[in-house]
């Protein structure tokens, strides 16, 4: 395995979809935390700087593109 996994942060507004990525990241060996909104998404990133992050791009109030940058 070339890469080392380790922690990722996730933020969907669907809850199944957090769920499923929670399933099969943890199945992977991957430590993962979710968020549902903006606010508990960047308080994640600003503890916790994930090795990867899994976001929807539509969201109703996060601007994903302004939010990574």
């Amino acid at each position: 395995n070339l890469v080392a996994k380790e922690y990722v942060a996730a933020h969907d507004d669907d809850q199944g979809v957090l769920q499923t990525l929670e399933r099969m990241l943890g199945a992977l060996g991957w430590r993962a935390a979710l968020a549902s909104r903006r606010g508990a998404f960047e308080q994640m990133l600003a503890t916790s700087p994930p090795d990867l992050i899994i976001m929807d791009v539509s969201l109703p109030d996060t601007d994903a593109v302004d939010l990574i940058r």
